[in-house]
């Protein structure tokens, strides 16, 4: 039996993006898929452009942003509806090699217990260099560790094969998964929803695997030491979502090491990107929503988060200098800038 497969694009703002991922998807060798875009705003963009892709795809048009959360949930309840096997989520920015999805399935499919598959990510503006693939998931409190490296992977995949997360950009996610765990938690709109899926998903007794002989491309920002290149939701979100990780899986007392790492690397973060007084307030703004519980869309004109960020950067350059720098300090992931 060919396993039947529907991949969910979803469509924001870069329609040109979209059209690019699409003509990738006309050249699978996998046959037995079918396209569902998800049209995520704005209501007036023009989508004629998308026809021009070379591959028949169903459209689904939101009426409003729903986050990337949100979003590909309208995308798989459409695919299991019509009787997928497995549902494709593939970013809208990201383009797969021909035999990319036939090595995704292949792998899915070669064991039981299998849960969620991803491909190897590569930059899309330097072909030879490996972008964020995802990592492992500490046992002790919850810390990610993350690489791009095959021989990490080779080694989480025989040390650590019940705690490998994956990251979302081209993830395959098995019907009995969905079914299973549910879908995407849209209180968290946009990112580190990978990351709580992929917790889901090995908590319920499955095996998350990476391909690296799948390989998609992805576009990829070199951060910048002193100014965002993204914009200001991306670090409201980061910095929201993850400290609403914590509170979810063991909760403040549990994870108390890494919420201190969590507050002293966001306030670093906005002491770095103080010329962008908007994204030090999305900081401050993510940080407190995060600690209070607040879920949902960032919304820019909300108070909270101003008093805050008039401080946020004199205290973070505090942290940089006198904390973080100290000898025998464990520094935390690096944030995308």
């Amino acid at each position: 039996m060919v396993e039947r497969v529907e991949v969910v694009v979803l469509n924001w703002l870069d329609t040109a993006a979209t059209v690019a991922c699409l003509a990738s998807l006309a050249r699978q060798t996998y046959a037995n898929f079918g396209v569902i875009v998800v049209h995520n705003g704005p209501a007036q963009a023009d989508l004629a452009p998308l026809s021009e892709a070379g591959i028949k795809f169903r459209l689904i048009r939101n009426p409003h942003n729903l986050g990337f959360a949100g979003g590909v949930n309208v995308g798989i309840r459409a695919a299991l509806a019509g009787g997928a096997s497995h549902v494709w989520l593939l970013n809208s920015d990201a383009q797969a090699a021909p035999d990319a999805l036939a090595h995704l399935v292949e792998a899915a499919e070669a064991e039981a217990g299998i849960g969620l598959v991803a491909p190897a990510m590569r930059n899309i503006n330097d072909e030879d260099r490996p972008d964020l693939w995802g990592g492992v998931v500490e046992r002790r409190h919850l810390a990610f560790h993350m690489s791009a490296r095959e021989e990490d992977w080779q080694a989480w995949r025989l040390t650590a094969p019940d705690r490998i997360w994956l990251a979302g950009a081209a993830l395959l996610v098995r019907r009995e998964v969905a079914e299973r765990i549910g879908l995407f938690d849209e209180a968290l709109f946009a990112y580190w929803e990978d990351q709580d899926y992929s917790i889901r998903s090995f908590q319920a007794g499955f095996r998350n695997i990476l391909v690296p002989a799948a390989v998609v491309w992805h576009r990829a920002k070199a951060p910048d030491p002193i100014r965002p290149t993204k914009p200001p939701y991306y670090y409201y979100y980061t910095a929201r979502n993850y400290l609403r990780l914590l509170r979810k899986y063991g909760g403040w007392r549990a994870n108390a090491r890494p919420l201190a790492w969590a507050l002293a690397r966001e306030l670093t973060l906005a002491h770095r990107l103080r010329a962008s007084p908007a994204t030090v307030q999305a900081i401050c703004a993510g940080l407190r929503d995060g600690l209070v519980g607040r879920g949902g869309e960032y919304d820019p004109t909300r108070t909270a988060g101003r008093l805050a960020a008039r401080l946020a950067p004199t205290l973070g350059g505090l942290l940089a200098r006198h904390w973080l720098r100290r000898p025998g300090r464990d520094h935390p992931p690096a944030s995308v800038a």
